[in-house]
């Protein structure tokens, strides 16, 4: 049972560390299924390579969850930007206190490639590509010398693992658990606003 105050030296304070925690071991459960196969997910976007989707959230949950992880920030006209200190050398590659690894012989792994918009936000023109697009890998590689091309997963419309009756079980222990913790941003004023005018958190 996590308490108060756990986070001391950690995190910058305990909201942050309990959510970090459970993303990790969102992704921990799901790597440990024999069926799921190593598969690289958009950090935003809301289709069928997202995390948000992967996850069975709502934009405005998964947004929360970002921010209650202080892995996003906003600025002040609605930008958003991700912190990629705070999500790969914090998180992912923090293997002792998350236990991810954080490289390619660890469950979950980080990349920057270029996608094309179109293929995580149907709504985005036609054409259009976004450089340095966060993808984080989910699962263990199975074989030595195994590898995915993050950019090909996402750009060739490849249709990423189905979904099991273990990860909506999954799904359904993350949404109990994370309600305290983005019950506080899902409602609070200013984001609330931010996501019904921009959506700038999940989509893109």
């Amino acid at each position: 049972m996590l308490r108060p105050s756990s986070s001391i030296g950690i995190e910058k304070d305990d909201d942050t560390y309990f959510a970090r925690l459970l993303f990790a071991e969102f992704f921990k459960r799901l790597s440990e299924d024999d069926i799921t196969k190593a598969w690289f997910y958009s950090l935003r976007g809301n289709c069928a390579m997202s995390i948000n989707r992967l996850m069975g959230l709502s934009p405005r949950s998964f947004a929360a969850l970002l921010l209650a992880s202080d892995f996003v920030t906003i600025g002040r006209k609605g930008n958003v930007q991700v912190k990629r200190d705070e999500l790969t050398e914090k998180w992912l590659k923090n293997d002792d206190i998350y236990g991810l690894g954080g490289d390619r012989h660890g469950c979950a792994e980080h990349t920057l490639s270029e996608v094309k918009l179109r293929n995580i936000n149907p709504t985005a023109a036609e054409g259009k590509k976004k450089k340095d697009h966060h993808l984080i890998r989910i699962g263990h590689y199975k074989e030595e010398g195994e590898a995915i091309v993050a950019s090909q997963a996402i750009n060739n419309g490849a249709t990423p693992p189905p979904l099991t009756h273990r990860l909506r079980t999954i799904q359904r222990w993350l949404s109990l658990n994370i309600r305290n913790i983005i019950s506080p941003l899902r409602w609070d004023n200013y984001i609330v606003r931010m996501l019904k005018t921009n959506i700038r958190i999940v989509i893109l």
